[in-house]
């Protein structure tokens, strides 16, 4: 049995189910090789019957066979196991590569242009004189460089305004609609119906 495999880093004690150490992984208390924690082993030989709980023999001594993981055991394991993280990373990330030509829609949220620098803070537009008196807000994310839309217009920044409900974005949108702002401009636009 390899020390380093991949199904021995995901090994459980078949008695308590915790994930087993590194030490564990080779450690063999009785004759039959059934495999069980050195916590689980101890608690059965001083508090329990002392018998091994595949073959009901008792247990010896010394552990038939436990051989510790050298230093260089301990590193080769956890450079596979860093290996096989990364690994899984880029799987995720090749699994959604193609949502980047997608749109996600959100109907609780609304995309906000034309804000003036000032108030282009999130605690800001939390305010109820700003978003804050359409409903809950669950997250405010601005735009960190102010974009440019003219040359003869200021300066002016964008947001993501995500409310808790449905309704409360869509509130938000028809006021905006209606009247303008002192600061924030009349266009918002409901992603979903652009």
């Amino acid at each position: 049995m390899s020390s380093c495999s991949d199904e021995a880093s995901d090994k459980e004690c078949p008695l308590c189910m915790e994930t087993l150490e590194l030490d564990d992984i080779t450690f063999y208390p009785c004759k039959c090789e059934y495999q069980i924690c050195r916590f689980c082993w101890h608690r059965i030989r001083t508090d329990e019957n002392g018998l091994c709980p595949a073959c009901r023999q008792p247990y010896p001594e010394d552990p038939v066979n436990f051989k510790p993981m050298t230093s260089d055991d301990v590193r080769k394991h956890k450079d596979e196991k860093r290996m096989k993280k990364q690994a899984e990373k880029m799987k995720i990330s090749d699994a959604r590569q193609y949502l980047s030509n997608y749109r996600v829609l959100q109907k609780n949220l609304v995309y906000v242009v034309g804000i003036s620098p000032r108030v282009s803070d999130p605690e800001v537009l939390k305010k109820t004189e700003y978003f804050g008196r359409y409903g809950k807000i669950q997250k405010i994310v601005t735009s960190v460089t102010p974009s440019i839309p003219a040359q003869h217009l200021p300066l002016s920044h964008t947001a993501y305004v995500t409310y808790k409900r449905v309704d409360d974005a869509l509130r938000a949108i028809q006021a905006r609609k209606v009247r303008q702002h002192k600061s924030v401009s009349a266009m918002s636009n409901f992603l979903g119906e652009i």
